[in-house]
């Protein structure tokens, strides 16, 4: 198993097992969200599984729940990450494999009872009771597209706070952790006045390619597209940008029919690739002048692939531009390959606040659901000091950080979810206040038996809630202030990473290898939490050729002469599509049948010899490629069917 240690640390062991022929294994943080595994003397026809286990805060969309796996990245990050270097000792190869073939099993526990659970992505089989799921791949596919699982529960949207019990090693002391879920209702105003001004800006750079750009041409077409006409409060305007930019009207237009159709004709015939990804310079062109509107201010919605030329700029535009102090950015995530985590700092950097919306090309069906929420979110007022009160619960004394993660809150919409976490003992309450309107909102939840867990995964979702918010987030409105406060906590962080044995951009995670049955590596996590219930939905590709071989068995062992004559040369070309070792029993004993027939149904014992040699030929050139489980099973296989086989060969 593999500890986090300090990065350089990491590094320096991992080197030195690698000089001392040991096997070794390193992984860390490239980029955010962007991870790679270097692994170290790795002896020769072997097989090596790397469990990764990691904890994420699942999303919200249209209701439901999301949980995505991403299946690929940027080429140039790619290319980054291989050519990084951690040791010299001995000669590297670089595998970068875009035909991985991906399985999928999940365990689904839920505190609400699940109503639907589906992925718009794969094909499922499912178990399924109230509150427990079970799901699998139908068969193993190529990791071609993100795999997206959605979840609608009956009562998602209830405000909660759990609390969680640690007990620690190194002391008698627990640690106690806690998170807060808000789900804010206010009333809105619907007779208002008030225009509202909405900027859209297309991303029209190199990194858009031809297919990226076409997606976002349907995506601006279905904004103006659902956009009210003749609403005299909204004004809006479309610039597209890449190293220039290039804007539909002067100024920002009332959503007349006649404007949306010329909007609609600049986004069909004016997105052409444009270099470099420049947002700053139209950010900086708005940030001169203040929104014509005193309660909205400008809603900026950016359609882009995240790959954002000077983010730190952009962001110390919005941060402290006084023009754009209540500017909005919704960021709408486009491609296979988006830097989802850019986009999600972008909102989190505007004033504002705001939301990143993820447009999936394999999911389109949701993409005009997204498209009015959004527009719905724009018409909501801002909502101003967002502050949360903990109501005097005592402060975990053994942790360094206390504050809660999100330190700073910008964004807060009606009925959005608001999670928040920190380490925190004894708390039974907890409140958000908000102004809106100039009106002060409250909403309090406090916590319950039910709610009160022991375990470890909500220290580490905390302690990687913490980690994120020191890395992106804002500790103080101060700039200076701000990377102050980070230095002077980076030593701490480290050691809070390690810990938790959550990676950190200052730490990674290194094993020294020992030698394990690799079977064990997985089975304790392959645990079926409904094996009295059986699997729903269409049976998977090899258990149906299975099926097919038992049944053919059966059929040729009960045919008549004539029967088998007709039948057999088919059935043995059917079973030369699947191997010995995935085809397990059934495969075995469909041969030793073919065999038989030969033998004794038809009289030609060389033939049935024949056979039985090309057998054990296939059987040994499986082996040279079988992990040593699977050449394992295939030698008892072989014994229990009194089937010679030259094991040294293999």
């Amino acid at each position: 198993s593999s500890i986090v240690k300090e990065k350089e640390q990491a590094k320096q062991e991992y080197r030195e097992a690698i000089e001392k022929d040991y096997g070794a294994y390193l992984m860390h943080q490239e980029q955010a969200e962007v991870f790679s595994i270097a692994v170290g003397n790795l002896p020769a026809n072997t097989e090596v599984i790397i469990k990764i286990i990691y904890v994420a805060e699942l999303e919200m969309e249209n209701g439901g729940i999301i949980f995505r796996f991403p299946a690929k990245m940027a080429s140039w990050q790619t290319k980054q990450a291989i050519e990084t270097k951690d040791q010299s000792t001995i000669r590297s190869i670089d595998i970068v494999d875009e035909r991985v073939e991906f399985s999928l099993k999940a365990s689904i526990r839920m505190p609400y009872e699940i109503i639907k659970l589906f992925s718009p992505t794969h094909c499922l089989r499912r178990k399924l009771t109230d509150c427990i799921a079970m799901i699998e791949l139908v068969d193993n596919v190529l990791l071609d597209r993100d795999f997206i699982l959605s979840i609608t529960l009956k009562n998602a949207n209830l405000p909660r706070m759990l609390n969680e019990t640690l007990s620690l090693d190194d002391d008698d002391n627990d640690s106690q952790a806690c998170m807060l879920t808000f789900y804010p209702r206010f009333e809105l105003s619907t007779k208002s006045n008030e225009q509202i001004e909405i900027i859209f800006l297309i991303d029209v750079s190199n990194s858009m390619d031809g297919s990226h750009v076409q997606q976002a041409k349907q995506l601006a077409h279905l904004f103006l597209k659902n956009l009210t006409i003749d609403n005299g409060n909204i004004l809006f305007n479309i610039v597209t940008f890449g190293s220039d930019n290039d804007e539909c009207f002067p100024i920002a237009m009332p959503a007349t029919k006649e404007n949306l159709d010329k909007a609609k004709h600049f986004v069909l015939h004016s997105l052409v690739n444009r270099c470099n990804t420049d947002l700053f310079a139209v950010l900086y062109r708005y940030s001169l002048l203040s929104s014509s509107s005193s309660k909205f201010a400008r809603q900026f919605i950016l359609l882009s692939d995240g790959h954002i030329h000077d983010l730190k700029s952009i962001l110390a535009l919005l941060e402290h531009q006084s023009t754009m102090c209540r500017d909005r950015l919704f960021t709408c995530a486009i491609g296979n390959v988006a830097n989802k985590h850019n986009l999600k700092r972008l909102t989190r950097g505007a004033n504002g606040g705001g939301l990143t919306t993820i447009f999936d090309s394999n999911y389109r069906s949701k993409w005009k659901t997204k498209v009015q929420n959004i527009l719905e979110h724009i018409q909501q007022p801002c909502v101003t000091s967002i502050s949360i009160d903990w109501h005097d619960s005592s402060l975990d004394v053994q942790q360094k950080f206390n504050n809660q993660a999100p330190k700073m809150i910008r964004s807060l919409f009606n009925g959005m979810k608001l999670t928040v976490y920190r380490f925190i003992r004894s708390c039974h309450k907890a409140t958000l206040t908000a102004t809106i309107n100039g009106q002060e909102f409250i909403t309090t939840v406090f916590s319950s038996t039910v709610t009160m867990t022991k375990g470890r995964i909500l220290h580490c979702l905390t302690a990687r809630a913490i980690i994120d918010d020191f890395d992106n987030g804002i500790l103080h409105i101060d700039e200076s202030e701000n990377e102050l406060i980070k230095i002077q906590y980076k030593r701490d962080l480290i050691d809070l990473s390690i810990k938790y044995s959550v990676i950190s951009p200052y730490t990674s995670f290194i094993a020294i290898e020992e030698r394990v049955c690799l079977v064990n590596v997985m089975v304790d996590r392959d645990i079926d939490l409904l094996p009295y219930i059986g699997w729903d939905g269409d049976m998977s590709h090899l258990t149906s050729m299975k099926q097919k071989l038992i049944n053919a068995r059966i059929s040729l062992e009960s045919a008549s002469i004539l029967s088998k004559k007709d039948s057999i040369v088919d059935i043995e070309k059917f079973c030369e599509k699947i191997s010995y070792r995935s085809g397990d029993e059934a495969k075995f004993d469909m041969m030793m049948t073919i065999i038989r027939t030969y033998h004794y149904s038809f009289n030609e014992p060389e033939k049935a010899n024949q056979i039985e040699d090309k057998m054990r030929n296939d059987i040994m050139i499986e082996m040279k490629n079988a992990t040593s489980e699977e050449r394992q099973a295939l030698k008892q296989r072989c014994e229990a069917h009194n089937l010679k086989i030259n094991t040294d060969e293999s």
